[in-house]
């Protein structure tokens, strides 16, 4: 519902361009040089969209600033400050609203649209677009060269990191991310440029260290360490520390191959690593010591992700030949001990721990398996999400991430390759389509950006 103020804001812009522009309510958009939403986005949208996109729930709610942002089945229209990536301007290209027997917009028009996406969005009161959004997830898009933001809020794409317009090459190729809790800093391997970034929560690069064949990472609460695992090609049975105030590195040597999984528990003083192919743990000291090793017990686990409890007493290993999550407890944190497993019954790809302490966990056929604590027994199965492959919690809405499969969008809106599927406390499902397929997702902290 428009409010009485932008009613009455309508309603002088139409007596205005009545008597300015003769025959027509709408201002000239190719002379506009301050781009407002409520004098002049809204406006359009009243004049060319609401007939559709206020009466399919599908659709984007073009009737209001709320509406625009909550989007439609797909995600959001919008995404600020990227005209090429945003969903409304796509779709203009196509023919939309003349497909579905509205007016074209003009060349004017259009290109309106454009310098307003381009400056962010915003509305007349400086706001912009899920700037306020309470739970945001960084999802990392391989094919892209990207780091999308989502945000949980709204089921849409908030922000793009795009490494390309960093001054990387097009085949850097990010894998995977982590977020420091109480910093809001957040670090991403890039194999192609054999290095890991470091971001702030503004989301700009603000720091670099080189690491070869970098894989999973994962920080330390507090920020001030890293463990980088060992990717595709790299070095067998070797992880890297990264000491994040210089952003210097420590190869770390284990005897077993395979390291890929990594941890860093939440006292920041020990990193663990798993080996896939030999099933043993590696402890390591973050501050130089001697490594130690544990074995995991039970069938061969193959281990693909490592997690650790937020008080720092437990770890979940994920076990991708086993389908089982390997329960170890880290009170004595250089002494782990295995205390149990939760079984699944299926392959894994990808696990996570949820804010409050539940295991969630994404089988090869994207069956999501969740149980609400890491007690020994088995998960039950949540859902099941063709393509999904890659997972994380956020404020209670598990997040997934993976190849958009027979997926019917109700309009054209370009590549749809990938998708973010939200999952509410409800059980309610959420779409966001994506360019490229996502392969890690981390949720973030902090404010959102605001630039």
């Amino acid at each position: 519902m428009r409010t009485p103020h932008s009613i009455i804001l309508t309603a002088l812009l139409v007596l205005t361009g009545c008597e300015l522009l003769g025959d027509t309510s709408l201002p000239d958009y190719g002379e506009i040089e301050d781009p407002s939403y409520v004098r002049h986005v809204e406006v359009l949208f009243e004049d060319r969209c609401i007939q559709c996109h206020g009466q399919a729930a599908a659709l984007p709610d073009l009737r209001s600033w709320e509406g625009m942002l909550r989007g439609g089945a797909a995600g959001g229209v919008v995404v600020p400050f990227e005209v090429s990536r945003s969903k409304l301007i796509r779709v203009l290209g196509t023919g939309h609203p003349a497909d579905a027997g509205g007016d074209t917009l003009s060349t004017e028009e259009t290109d309106f649209l454009r310098r307003w996406i381009a400056a962010g969005a915003r509305h007349d009161d400086g706001r912009i677009p899920y700037a306020d959004a309470e739970h945001r997830v960084a999802v990392v898009i391989p094919d892209q060269a990207v780091v999308a933001v989502v945000a949980v809020d709204y089921g849409a794409i908030a922000r793009v990191v795009d490494l390309e317009r960093l001054g990387f090459g097009s085949s850097t190729n990010p894998r995977d991310a982590a977020v420091a809790g109480t910093t809001g800093d957040w670090f991403v391997s890039v194999p192609g440029e054999g290095a890991v970034m470091r971001f702030d929560a503004t989301l700009a690069l603000t720091g670099l260290a080189e690491v070869p064949f970098p894989g999973q990472v994962a920080v330390s609460p507090d920020g001030a360490w890293v463990a980088v695992g060992t990717g595709s090609g790299g070095v067998e049975g070797r992880i890297h520390l990264i000491e994040t105030r210089d952003m210097r590195v420590r190869p770390v040597d284990s005897v077993f191959p395979g390291t890929r999984a990594v941890a860093v528990r939440a006292g920041g003083d020990i990193a663990y690593a798993a080996s896939f192919s030999a099933d043993q743990l590696l402890v390591v000291p973050v501050s130089p010591g001697a490594a130690s090793y544990m074995a995991f017990s039970g069938p061969r686990h193959g281990v693909i992700r490592l997690r650790t409890s937020a008080d720092g007493t437990r770890l979940a290993a994920f076990g991708g030949a086993s389908g089982e999550v390997v329960i170890v407890e880290t009170t004595a944190p250089a002494s782990p001990r295995q205390t149990g497993t939760l079984g699944t019954g299926s392959q894994l790809i990808d696990g996570a721990l949820s804010q409050e302490g539940g295991v969630i966990a994404v089988d090869a056929q994207g069956g999501v398996w969740y149980r609400d604590s890491l007690e020994s027994g088995a998960a039950a199965l949540l859902t099941s999400v063709p393509g999904a492959t890659t997972v994380t919690e956020v404020g209670g809405h598990v997040v997934l991430g993976g190849a958009a499969l027979n997926v019917e969008w109700p309009y054209p809106a370009g590549p749809q390759a990938g998708l973010v599927t939200i999952r509410d406390p409800a059980g309610g499902l959420r779409l966001v389509e994506v360019d490229g397929v996502p392969v890690a997702l981390t949720r973030l902290s902090g404010a959102a950006p605001t630039r």
